[in-house]
């Protein structure tokens, strides 16, 4: 691994601060303002560096929290031995910081501008405006600043740059030069989504991570070639992080720590509900030192400006605490009038997470939704905690779909198999003979006794075309795509067949058409099995399979762009999630 940090991302900023320094665009310096950790004393000391070597003489100054009780305490080191009076010392500071060898001209760097003492900030403004020397200031966004140090920008002596954080691209750059091989794209978009482009934190998190051995190449990893790097670990808090990041979040209003508090707990939220739960003023608050950010277009707005203040805040919160916030969002989510499902799914969470008693009727919902969502580990979490507190049939049949979704085949079978010891109607026996179907072929590689299934099935159950759609996928699934054809065709003429005949053939139709070429017929199915799962939560849990067979078929057909267009749509439809399905695009 690289031992410097390279600078990644900033060519423009450093095109645009090179032509303030040398007077290119009229300007006589440029103020550098963003977030902490953002990169801006590193772009600061660069910019100094690239500007005409040998023909420019740069000095830097840093202001400091400490040196700030000190008058001109950034400029200590120019103060000379301190007998004058202080209008000498002042002039004397200039004097120093402005002079430059024959031939060269000076440069000076002020960092953390925000922290300068008055007397600093005026010999600041003073070489500005008497022109003696082009500065590159940086401030923290956010912080307030001395009159003087707002005046640069606010007067028109210096163009303020925004800095932002690096872009997801920008990210992944960055880390696979550092680690001198390309990083996995699914890594990538993780280590961004904890980081958010600051690249302090992310440098403290990938080096902590390659200490522990979880950001490392993999050379086994399906689809990726040897030697990428991937990141297979949650993302923790170092010690050296938590106490960067607690430096900033411990002098904290406690208004505003309930307000981080409440959104580490329960991220993203609607801001009527994180002020319902925590004081408007604090919010606001919030917002403007760039703690949290709010998103004026999206159903849920607030979040916290970065992941890792959610994990240093819930590191200091008590048990008791996390729990009594949990409880108070849930209730909020369930008083929701237009919740979707991604709240019930929360909100189930939460209650389980805070000890409360949950309703095994809402859990049951929940662990539905979560499957929609592609998150079969937590439906798992969800049904076991309902049939715990006796829940019935539905939880019972959820819960197999989602060991399916895990290939957790054997542990599946066992529960369906267990299933046809209770009473069942018509119905559920039609239901557990196509989910025995699905998981005997897909995932336990035995088709014959899915086959089996279907022969028992019939036996047990009087409306025998309810199960014509598991015949045409077992022909698809054995490559018998004219007998497939034939099956669904069949199937879905039934009157009023089950959902889970009608999806299996129109599965059986996704694969099989591809494999006999005629493509022209794919894209109607697709919208049939598209508008079946959209209006059944029962067999919306199966779009990703779907979209499998869909891109499969498009694949086959060389039609790579259709394909791709299909997994974008369900990884965006799937995006506030945490599920298998964040890999799929890649």
């Amino acid at each position: 691994m690289a031992r410097v940090w390279p600078l990644v991302g900033r060519a423009e900023e450093l095109g645009l601060i090179n032509a303030a320094v040398t007077g290119a665009d009229g300007y006589r310096g440029v103020v550098i303002a963003g977030a902490a950790g953002v990169g801006k004393s590193r772009l600061a000391r660069r910019a100094l560096a690239d500007v005409h070597p040998g023909r420019w003489e740069s000095r830097w100054a840093r202001a400091t929290a400490s040196a700030r009780a000190l008058p001109l305490g950034a400029f200590a080191e120019w103060t000379g031995d301190g007998t004058a009076d202080t209008m000498s010392v002042v002039h004397g500071v200039i004097d120093h910081l402005s002079a430059h060898p024959a031939g060269a001209r000076t440069v000076i760097g002020v960092d953390d501008a925000h922290l300068l003492d008055d007397l600093s900030a005026c010999v600041m403004l003073q070489l500005v405006q008497r022109r003696l020397a082009p500065v590159v200031v940086t401030v923290r966004t956010g912080e307030p600043v001395p009159d003087a140090v707002s005046a640069l920008w606010k007067d028109g002596h210096l163009q303020r740059i925004e800095l932002q954080p690096l872009s997801e691209q920008e990210t992944g750059d960055l880390v696979a030069t550092v680690l001198g091989g390309s990083l996995d794209p699914m890594s990538t978009r993780r280590l961004w989504g904890v980081t958010r482009g600051n690249t302090l934190y992310l440098r403290h998190l990938v080096e902590q991570e390659l200490a522990r051995g979880r950001l490392a190449p993999s050379p086994e990893a399906p689809g990726l070639s040897a030697g990428v790097w991937v990141w297979d670990g949650p993302p923790t808090v170092s010690p050296g992080l938590a106490d960067l990041i607690g430096a900033q979040l411990d002098a904290l209003p406690p208004e505003v720590g309930t307000v981080l508090d409440v959104l580490a707990v329960g991220e993203p939220l609607p801001e009527q509900t994180v002020a319902d739960l925590t004081d408007p003023e604090a919010v606001e608050q919030a917002h403007s030192v760039g703690l949290i950010t709010v998103d004026r277009g999206g159903r849920y707005p607030v979040r916290l400006a970065h992941p890792l203040y959610g994990e240093a805040r819930r590191a200091q919160a008590t048990p008791l605490r996390q729990r009594r916030i949990q409880a108070d969002i849930a209730e909020a989510l369930g008083a929701m009038k237009d919740s979707d499902v991604r709240d019930l799914v929360r909100r189930a969470v939460l209650i389980l997470e805070s000890g409360f008693t949950a309703d095994p009727v809402l859990l049951t919902e929940a662990a539905t939704a979560s499957l929609s969502l592609f998150d079969p580990e937590l439906a798992v979490r969800l049904c076991k905690a309902a049939i715990s507190d006796s829940a019935g049939y539905e939880a019972h049949l959820i819960l197999t779909v989602a060991l399916t979704m895990l290939s957790r085949g054997d542990e599946c079978e066992q529960v369906l198999t267990r299933l046809l010891d209770q009473p069942l109607t018509d119905g559920q026996l039609v239901d557990v003979a196509y989910l025995r179907l699905a998981n005997l072929l897909w995932i336990l590689n035995r088709p014959e006794d899915a086959e089996s299934v279907l022969r028992e099935a019939r036996e047990m159950t009087a409306p025998h075309g309810a199960l014509a759609g598991g015949l045409a996928i077992v022909h698809a699934f054995k490559g018998r795509p004219i007998d497939a054809v034939e099956a669904a065709q069949a199937a879905l003429r039934v009157p009023d067949p089950p959902e889970l005949s009608q999806m299996w053939a129109l599965g059986a139709l996704l694969i099989t058409l591809g494999d006999m070429g005629r493509t022209s017929e794919i894209a109607p199915i697709a919208a049939r099995a598209d508008d079946l799962m959209t209006g059944s939560p029962r067999v919306s849990i199966v779009r990703l399979p779907f979209s499998e067979f869909h891109t499969r078929s498009l694949r086959l057909a060389g039609y790579v762009h259709e394909a791709s267009a299909v997994t974008t749509r369900i990884y965006d439809e799937t995006a506030d999630g945490t599920g298998w399905a964040q890999g799929f695009p890649s």
